[in-house]
């Protein structure tokens, strides 16, 4: 049994390498308790640009991710702007991050509270200081000014911070750590990876003192037993955490995927609610990258907060200069679109339902990085500072796939695929790896198709093969449709399912939040249960997206059969999973699409990406986005669709791990 130095220092090499949450495991609220009322602080550090950057490469979804979770942490969770301090890029400095940590969050937390401290930016390592680390380094975060050639900054290693974290903890039990960067240090060519080579500099006699004498303001007491967090890990210490580009944006996968759930989390949302998709969707698209959540039980709420959940909104208020135009405080990084239109509702508003009423609707007519200016639709509307807005229509952009292919100035073959491409209109080819979903390459006498990092999604094309380009570029295809597929949601519906899935055999009944859904042996019998939770009938489907690139349908089985389900009822369908031939594990992501019309597969299970007038046009907002990611609107060029309405449908998904049977 490890001793608790020792498991100290483990929580802090898993600590280090992650990216989210932090919630005590003791006296934490769960979905049985009332949440009370705290003060909510929050720091939020992101760091694009470096000081020394021939020692530390640039990202670039780092500050993106800073004002992404501001945004998501006022609008959502009702943290008050001015409890909330943000660090980017030149402000990160290795003191000015220890200093606002005591500052900001020690010094200012009360027990009961909520605190978030959110670092996005470069993780590595350092030679250990301390004597603990059995390899002789130390996990670490990289502030802005480390790496200086003067050896007098170094990274802020695990030493260091762990007795600021036992401060925390001792102050309030409800505390959340986002750290989206890892220390792997692994080499991918195509998506921007979160880590740099450790720093093997001898660390100064000062810096050494700085470390450890961040410990001596904690009692032997504390630092004997480790703080008791809950962590969201961004990957294995083997693996990289990935930036994502995202609407032309650049993110951190973890923090990006994390985002849009937290978006759509309901009041009493649990991190079984939250994570499960998370954890799917960060390893549909980077099967090399594995999320997990361990130190808190499924049934406790998101923030340790079940009771203050709003819906999702941004603040709104006049412009100065004319007060028919508004100023929304949502932009391009969080995915607002110029077309897309908001109901606006008094400052205090909270369920944006009735019997609240909205003072007006307004529509985007310009979009930056970081806010949007609207028109008011009525005349004579007066709104107030700080209103806040909620979008009732979306207008989504006609998306498209990045591939990379690399090297095609020496392989004929990839000069044909790109010729084959070209035409496509779904699909862009980029010139930058970081910028990929996907990449093609040649080795070992095959063309290769591969994820962003660099996992095999498809089976090699022997160059022998006359329609080799041909044949890749129909997988390219495909795989566009399912991305488009997995992409589909609605953070604004007021449209309630449950959708779980449960193993008959290998179900671990005490497995953490985090886990898959169900880590299954394949022909071991799942069930998947939908469940309508709404007050109207809903039209279902279910869809299978299977990491090999599959779209199967799963629900109704009958093709071309409409299901409806009424309200407080539940449907059960009985799944037997298999590998497909030449993989040990598959990752399946299954899929609901909910809605108050019939539901149309057809343009998403087909082999060939149709032509529009294969399928007749639909008015139902859910049908236009399915027919968009089947390719059934992509004839001649592509146009961008006009705004979808968000309150007649809605999608759930799960994962299912399936592992081949020894």
């Amino acid at each position: 049994m490890p001793t608790p130095k020792r498991l100290a220092l483990f929580t802090l090499a898993l600590l280090l390498c992650l990216t989210p949450f932090a919630l005590s495991q003791e006296d934490q609220p769960t979905a049985r308790d009332a949440g009370g009322s705290h003060n909510k602080y929050a720091l939020l550090i992101g760091i694009n640009n470096y000081q020394y950057p021939n020692a530390v490469s640039p990202l670039a979804g780092s500050v993106n991710d800073v004002e992404d979770m501001r945004q998501l942490l006022i609008g959502k969770f009702g943290f008050p702007p001015e409890n909330i301090l943000s660090l980017t890029n030149a402000q990160a400095t290795h003191a000015a991050i220890l200093n606002a940590i005591k500052t900001q969050l020690i010094a200012k937390a009360h027990p009961g509270d909520i605190v978030v401290f959110h670092y996005s930016g470069h993780g590595s390592q350092m030679k250990d200081v301390t004597g603990a680390m059995a390899s002789g380094l130390d996990e670490t975060i990289v502030p802005y000014d480390s790496r200086d050639p003067q050896g007098k900054v170094f990274d802020i290693s695990g030493a260091e911070l762990h007795p600021l974290l036992v401060q925390l903890a001792s102050k309030t039990s409800n505390v959340t750590f986002i750290l989206d960067s890892c220390h792997s240090g692994t080499l991918v060519r195509g998506a921007r990876v979160r880590s740099i080579p450790p720093d093997t500099r001898e660390v100064s006699p000062a810096a050494v003192a700085e470390i450890k004498s961040a410990s001596r303001n904690v009692s032997p007491a504390d630092t004997a037993a480790s703080p008791k967090f809950a962590f969201i890990s961004a990957a294995t210490s083997r693996e990289s955490a990935f930036e994502h580009v995202a609407d032309g944006k650049d993110h951190g996968a973890l923090t990006f995927f994390l985002g849009q759930q937290l978006r759509s989390a309901r009041a009493g949302a649990t991190w079984r609610d939250v994570m499960d998709n998370v954890i799917g969707n960060v390893a549909a698209v980077y099967p090399n990258q594995h999320v997990s959540l361990e130190g808190v039980e499924q049934d406790q709420f998101v923030f340790g907060d079940g009771a203050s959940l709003a819906r999702n909104y941004v603040v709104a208020s006049p412009s100065l200069d004319d007060p028919r135009h508004i100023t929304l405080g949502v932009g391009q990084v969080e995915g607002a679109t110029v077309g897309s239109t908001y109901d606006i509702y008094p400052p205090g508003s909270k369920k944006f339902a009735p019997p609240e009423k909205p003072l007006t609707r307004v529509r985007l007519t310009a979009v930056s990085a970081l806010s949007s200016e609207a028109a008011v639709t009525a005349a004579g509307v007066k709104i107030p500072s700080a209103s806040r807005a909620v979008e009732r229509e979306h207008r989504y952009g006609a998306a498209k796939m990045r591939v990379y292919l690399d090297g095609p100035q020496d392989s004929q073959s990839l000069q044909a695929l790109r010729t084959a491409l070209e035409p496509v209109k779904y699909i862009e080819i980029v010139t930058n790896p970081t910028l990929c979903n996907m990449q093609v390459r040649q080795s070992g006498g095959t063309l290769q198709t591969l994820g962003a990092d660099s996992s095999t999604r498809s089976t090699p094309v022997p160059l022998t093969d006359p329609d080799a380009a041909t044949r890749v570029a129909d997988q390219l295809k495909l795989w566009a449709k399912w991305f488009s597929v997995l992409s589909i949601r609605n953070a604004q519906s007021d449209i309630a399912v449950s959708f779980i899935l449960k193993g008959h055999q290998t179900r671990d009944p005490m497995a953490k939040v985090g886990r898959p859904d169900a880590g299954v042996k394949e022909g071991e019998i799942v069930d998947a249960t939908l469940t309508n939770n709404y007050e109207r009938d809903l039209y279902v489907a279910i869809l299978d997206l299977s990491s090999d690139g599959s779209v199967a349908v799963v629900y109704p089985a009958q093709e071309g059969s409409q299901a409806v389900l009424k309200p407080g009822t539940n449907l059960t369908r009985s799944l037997r999973p298999s590998v497909p031939k030449g993989r040990s594990t598959v990752t399946d992501v299954l899929k609901v699409f909910a809605s108050f019309k019939p539901i149309n597969l057809r343009p998403l299970t087909q082999n060939q990406i149709r032509g529009l007038d294969d399928i007749p046009a639909s008015d139902d907002p859910l049908q236009q986005l399915l027919d968009e990611a089947g390719g059934t609107t992509r004839s001649v060029e592509v146009v961008s669709s006009g705004p979808i309405d968000l309150g007649s449908w809605t999608t759930a998904q799960r994962v299912l791990v399936i592992r081949r049977a020894q």
